[in-house]
């Protein structure tokens, strides 16, 4: 099965994707609030951002990162977060990569595993003029990061902050996430989105919200799975 969010509310899924439970809601109060981007965590949790949609991209601190256990303890890990985006863990398990699109900054955070907590927040990319949205990582722990409305993923050394690498997407430029697949874990799957576009924007960039794969010089490490 497969667990997954709505706007406000955490779902159970079975292996056709129908509905099977409703496990939790938000306990945001503020009604532009809603669920964003998730992924099961090392610990087996499903672990989920949102972002207030009452601006552009998100109020300021408007967001919240939350951690769903497989025993039901639904808990605030993280707070005062613009748009709650792309979140990864080294290999190690000992780092957590996290994004906040409102100010296109990427976090490293010091991941404590037994406490469910992160811990010594510290800025490992900053660039005001994009924003970062989905990301995956590395067997060399970079950062492969979609750049929404810049149409590229780049890959991203979190020990210098530099681009390493950009994986151009001339077709979409509303690039959303990233993901490593295929027999090899070397293909880069990119998603793209058509929100908000014109039929003039569709015309000049027809492949928006399209499914992209491209082969790269890296593999993907591994991903985790939910312990429901």
């Amino acid at each position: 099965g497969y667990i997954a969010c709505s706007e406000k509310t955490i779902w159970r899924l079975d292996d056709a994707f129908r509905v099977a439970e409703k496990l939790a809601d938000t306990d945001n109060g503020a009604p532009e609030s809603r669920f964003n981007d998730c992924k099961c965590g090392p610990d087996g949790a499903f672990w989920m951002g949102t972002l207030t949609s009452a601006g552009a991209f998100g109020l300021p601190d408007g967001g919240r990162l939350y951690r769903y256990a497989p025993d039901g303890d639904f808990s605030v890990v993280l707070d005062g977060v613009g748009l709650s985006n792309g979140f990864v863990w080294t290999r190690d398990r000992k780092t957590v990569y996290y994004t906040d699109t409102v100010g296109g900054v990427i976090y490293a955070f010091d991941y404590d595993g037994p406490a469910h907590a992160l811990r010594n927040r510290r800025v490992v990319f900053r660039d005001p003029a994009v924003y970062p949205d989905g990301m995956t990582i590395d067997t060399d722990d970079r950062i492969w990061a979609a750049l929404w409305g810049a149409g590229k993923v780049v890959c991203i050394d979190p020990a210098t902050g530099e681009t390493v690498h950009e994986v151009l997407v001339p077709g979409a430029d509303l690039t959303s996430s990233a993901c490593f697949g295929g027999a090899d874990f070397s293909t880069l799957f990119v998603t793209t989105s058509r929100l908000g576009l014109t039929e003039a924007d569709l015309a000049a960039k027809p492949d928006s919200g399209s499914l992209f794969a491209v082969r790269v010089d890296a593999s993907g490490s591994q991903f985790f799975r939910g312990a429901f």
